[in-house]
C-alpha cells in the first residue's frame, strides 16, 4: 500500500502533458509515472554477475552476456582506467544488444599461478552477418581471472587516420593485424632490396599503413620469421613517422613487442 501511495505522490505533482516519469519505490523497484494518471512498475532484467571465478570461460560468457558497458567493467582488469579509455571511443554509447557469439576454446590450463595468462577464443557475429574472431586475454588474479580489455579488443591509443594525418615522429605503440607484402612507395619507393615492408591494419580494417624496417636489423629479423609463412598476425609495433615525411601511411618501424597476440606484458 505504501508503494502505491508513493506512486501516487508523485503522478499529483506532475503537470499534464509532460512525458511519463521514472521513480523508485521504497523497495527499490522503479515505476513510470504517466501523464494521465495511471503507473505501471518497469521490468528490468536481471543481470549475470559472476565474481571471484576460477574459470575464465565462465568470465568471457559472463561479459558477452550483460547489456551495459558499467556491468562489464566487473570482469576486467583496472575497471577505472578502462572506464576511461573507453568512455573516450563510445561517447554516448553505453548499452547495445547482446552479441551473437560461440566460444571456441572448450578447455583452458588449469592450475595457473596469479599472475599468469589465460587465453580463449571466440568469434563473434558482426556487420552483414559476418563471424569475426576475437581472443580475450586474462589474468589470474586473487578475485578470479579478468579479462585485459586493451590487448582483447585491439585498443589503439592513436587511430589509423589520426596517425596519417598527425605523422607522429616519436613511437607510438599499434596493435594490428600484419603482413608483409611487396610494396614500396615514397621515401621507400627503391628500398625494396635493404627493408621489408609490412602492411598493417587495426581490427576494424582500417589501414595505418606500410612500415619498413631493416633486413639486416634484429627487429627485421624477427619480423620475417614471424610473418614469412604469408597471411595476417596479431602483432604489436612501435612505429613512427619519418620528419617531414611526404605521407603519413609510410613509416619506420621502431620495435615489435609482441608476435601473434596483442597482449601487452
Amino acid at each position: 500500500m505504501k508503494n502505491i501511495m508513493i506512486a501516487w505522490f508523485f503522478c499529483l505533482f506532475a503537470t499534464t502533458g509532460f512525458a511519463d516519469e521514472l521513480a523508485a519505490t521504497k523497495s527499490g523497484k522503479q515505476v513510470n509515472l504517466k501523464d494521465d494518471g495511471t503507473w505501471s512498475v518497469v521490468e528490468t532484467k536481471a543481470k549475470t554477475i559472476i565474481s571471484n571465478s576460477d574459470s575464465p570461460i565462465d568470465v568471457v560468457n559472463a561479459y558477452l552476456s550483460v547489456n551495459d558497458y558499467d556491468d562489464r567493467l566487473n570482469y576486467i582488469l583496472d575497471p577505472y582506467r578502462v572506464k576511461s579509455l573507453r568512455d573516450e571511443q563510445n561517447v554516448g554509447r553505453t548499452a547495445w544488444e547482446k552479441p551473437i557469439y560461440k566460444i571456441i576454446t572448450k578447455k583452458t590450463p588449469g592450475n595457473l599461478k596469479i599472475g599468469e595468462w589465460a587465453k580463449i577464443e571466440t568469434v563473434i557475429q558482426g556487420q552483414n552477418n559476418q563471424w569475426e574472431n576475437v581472443i580475450y586475454y586474462l589474468q589470474k588474479t586473487k578475485n578470479g581471472y579478468k579479462i585485459d580489455w586493451e590487448s582483447s579488443i585491439g585498443y589503439n591509443k592513436i587511430t589509423a587516420t589520426e596517425f596519417k594525418l598527425t605523422k607522429p615522429i616519436k613511437p607510438v605503440r599499434i596493435r594490428v593485424l600484419a603482413e608483409l607484402v611487396d610494396y614500396y612507395n615514397f621515401e621507400f619507393a627503391n628500398a625494396s632490396d635493404t627493408m621489408y615492408s609490412i602492411l598493417m591494419r587495426d581490427k576494424d580494417g582500417f589501414t595505418y599503413g606500410h612500415g619498413y624496417v631493416s633486413k639486416d636489423s634484429k627487429t627485421g629479423s624477427k619480423i620475417f620469421k614471424a610473418l614469412k609463412n604469408g597471411g595476417g598476425h596479431y602483432m604489436v609495433f612501435d612505429i613512427r613517422s619519418l620528419e617531414n615525411g611526404r605521407d603519413g601511411s609510410h613509416f619506420l618501424v621502431e620495435d615489435l613487442v609482441s608476435v601473434d597476440s596483442w597482449l601487452i606484458k
